[in-house]
């Protein structure tokens, strides 16, 4: 006979005193669920049951509600309710233990709610095992409205076998738990130990002190109870988590069972099935059935946090699981939205639309970089006005063939952030926002996949450069897929947004921008007259002057342009000056040219663009596949006109052709020199310079940020499926 066992034998319900034992903590709406439920349960016929409600608020926020039960109620013999103000779980629960005896205490939670046939299942089965304990199953209620992979996966519920197997203390709690009267009054009665009470398991400590007495502990399926899964638990992150704790608590109750294997040992094993899970999980993530793989990974926080139990016991009783005892920290806390934005580098022209979205009220913006520059950049760029951090990152360059419009080569940088992961997971952001479609992004995919934040794809792309394989489209779609809202970049971005598959509803235009206030800084210089009458002497004092700014590389199209330059008419090359303003390995190419009407300037530092282009009485911009061209925005806004290539990914919507610039396809050998020439011959440029100057004062770095803002705001919205208009209007906040 087990030590615990009810010396009575088999029980005699009419000689029985149940006491049912909820603590409760601040959770009104959810304590009053219960209560009703309550009202509706069948008593054990003969039995006696009595309610005790411990308030662990010293406020006594749950007085009126159980008050009010308590007077209508006709279904416990007394309700009792008293205040434990320390905030302490274990405490709380042993006040309820300690006002008095009775032949079992159940023990429920305040945010579960009933059955009719609950009770009488539990003392059914107490009574015909003879166990000490009974434990029933807990069901978490997920609404329909979060993610589906958390229903799926059963995430939140707490399964017991067949009714009347034994069940060892690693599976108890006491949550929808019976506990024989004599663990707690007997001869050597226990309680519920402090230390633990706030750390979490001092239910699991109880019952594994209890099973090396000699007590047995049973399952009950039928004494089913559900749990309603709150908000902030709606995620893979709180689960994730709760699972690191989970494996603390553990080695810290394993120490004292001489059965247990190694602490070493069991993280090995541990490790080996989230490989093992892992693997035979990946078909099903990759259709987009996560939850296996979640589970899977759920192993890694579990071994991690059972070595930091086993190297730092005390931690455990650190580590605080439940409660913020300061209501306005709780406040400051959730009223800060941490949002992640990746992407490679900080560009100059980029900078400043960080500093707007780390100004944003109540964000808490991160930017993750996988380099500080690139190999063929020159800038040196502040990251003063936002948070940025360097990712532990592989760097591969590599040649990129390209074969539309013209066939070439071109070296590239290839980041790989190995460390992105890491650094994520110290962050902690509720929002993801990456850039392009590489590496990068598939990490953030898995992290999104994994954690349950939500994911906004920044993925501008041109005709041209969606164009690179059937392979690397079909990851594109993959990644486009996963993500809640896609942030394109103009008409060309769309369409390829489009045919890959993405629907309307998600993408969100972002047309690129200058940054205005800079270059109106530049123009309104008293130095500016003279800057540009020293440009125009020293480089075409006889001569109209046509620029062509950016990376002398093969993807500007360099070469078709020089062609098509040495091809015009004696007369236009005459009245006109081609100056390259950059760097690059197309550089002596352009030396080499022997044309007195062709020369390239080099380098040329940010503040000093304008200058040129007001000098200039023509922009010129070749390009073979530029997702945009912000050179083009540049020009515009200093009212000089843009000869641009089809092949940009602004042509569609920052040229009208002969209105507010010129459209031209530097790879249409045929007919090229006569668009250039017609172009040349123009009289009219100034006006389309004006007209453009016009236009491009809309593009603004402030409509960039806001789209970002809003992508961020869709996602926070989506990821909650209209939860409700409270935690709707709660976004916004954070947002604006």
């Amino acid at each position: 006979m087990n030590y615990y066992r009810n010396k009575i034998g088999i029980m005699d319900t009419s000689r029985f005193l149940i006491v049912v034992c909820l603590a409760t903590y601040k959770r009104q709406e959810l304590l009053r669920r219960l209560l009703e439920s309550f009202n509706h349960i069948d008593i054990p016929e003969g039995s006696r049951v009595e309610f005790r409600v411990v308030d662990n608020d010293e406020d006594g926020s749950a007085r009126d509600l159980v008050t009010a039960f308590s007077e209508k109620n006709v279904v416990f013999g007394d309700v009792s309710y008293s205040i434990q103000p320390v905030q302490n779980i274990a405490l709380t629960r042993n006040a309820a233990i300690d006002a008095g005896i009775a032949d079992a205490f159940v023990f429920i939670d305040d945010d579960e709610e009933v059955g009719e046939g609950w009770l009488t299942a539990l003392v059914g089965t107490f009574c015909e095992t003879g166990a000490d304990a009974v434990f029933g199953p807990v069901i978490g209620r997920v609404s329909a409205n979060f993610p589906k992979w958390l229903s799926r996966g059963g995430f939140y519920d707490k399964p017991v076998p067949v009714t009347g197997t034994e069940v060892d203390w690693k599976e108890t709690r006491t949550s929808n738990t019976l506990v024989g009267g004599l663990a707690f009054y007997g001869p050597d009665s226990v309680r519920f130990d402090p230390k633990m009470g706030r750390s979490g398991g001092s239910d699991s400590h109880l019952f594994s002190v209890l099973q090396l007495r000699g007590a047995r502990f049973v399952s009950c399926r039928e004494a089913v109870v559900w749990e309603d899964v709150p908000l902030d638990r709606a995620r893979y992150r709180w689960l994730w988590n709760r699972w690191f704790r989970n494996g603390m608590i553990y080695e810290r109750i394993a120490a004292q069972c001489p059965e247990e294997r190694h602490p070493l040992n069991r993280a090995m094993r541990r490790g080996v099935a989230v490989i093992a899970c892992g693997i035979k999980s990946l078909p099903r993530l990759l259709v987009g059935r996560s939850e296996d793989f979640r589970k899977a990974m759920l192993r890694i926080p579990l071994a991690l946090g059972g070595i930091r139990g086993w190297m730092k016991p005390t931690q455990v009783f650190n580590h605080v699981a439940y409660g913020v005892d300061d209501e306005e920290t709780k406040e400051e806390v959730s009223d800060r939205l941490r949002v992640a934005f990746l992407t490679n580098i900080v560009s100059p022209y980029r900078a400043p639309v960080f500093k707007r979205l780390a100004s944003t009220p109540k964000w808490d913006f991160k930017l993750f970089v996988d380099a500080e520059k690139e190999f063929d950049r020159k800038w040196d760029v502040s990251n003063e006005g936002f948070d940025c951090v360097k990712t532990k990152t592989w760097s591969i360059r590599r040649i990129v063939r390209s074969t539309i419009p013209i066939r070439f080569n071109q070296e590239i940088t290839l980041h790989i952030p190995y460390g992105l992961i890491r650094d994520l997971y110290r962050f902690k952001p509720e929002v993801l926002i990456s850039h392009e479609l590489g590496f990068r992004t598939i990490i953030a995919t898995i992290y999104s996949m994994m954690t349950g934040v939500p994911l906004v794809i920044w993925a501008y792309q041109s005709r041209i450069s969606a164009s690179q394989g059937q392979g690397r489209n079909w990851l594109r779609k993959w990644l486009l897929g996963r993500a809640r809202y896609v942030v394109g970049m103009g008409t060309q971005a769309r369409e390829v947004l489009r045919s890959w598959d993405v629907p309307n509803r998600k993408i969100l235009d972002a047309p690129n921008a200058a940054n205005h206030e800079a270059f109106e800084t530049c123009l309104r210089k008293s130095t500016i007259a003279e800057e540009i009458r020293s440009i125009r002497l020293d480089n075409a004092p006889e001569r109209k002057l046509a620029i062509v700014v950016g990376r002398l590389v093969p993807l500007k199209g360099v070469d078709q342009l020089l062609e098509s330059w040495k091809q015009l008419s004696d007369q236009v090359r005459s009245e006109w000056k081609l100056v390259f303003i950059g760097d690059g390995p197309l550089k002596p190419m352009i030396e080499e040219a022997d044309d007195p009407s062709i020369d390239v300037f080099g380098h040329v530092d940010t503040d000093s663009m304008a200058a040129w282009y007001m000098a200039a009485d023509l922009h010129i911009f070749p390009t073979c596949g530029d997702v945009w061209g912000l050179v083009v925005n540049e020009s515009s806004l200093c009212g000089t006109p843009t000869l641009c290539s089809i092949h940009a990914g602004c042509s569609d919507d920052m040229i009208r052709d002969g209105e507010n610039g010129l459209a031209i396809d530097f790879t249409d050998e045929e007919n090229r020199v006569a668009h250039l020439e017609n172009a040349l011959r123009r009289e009219d440029l100034s006006e389309l310079g004006r007209e453009a100057q016009t236009d491009a004062a809309t593009y603004r770095l402030s409509g960039l940020a806001e789209s970002f803002r809003s992508a961020a705001l869709l996602a926070m919205e989506d990821s909650f499926n209209g939860v409700g208009e409270s935690r709707s209007r709660t976004v916004k906040s954070l947002l604006y």
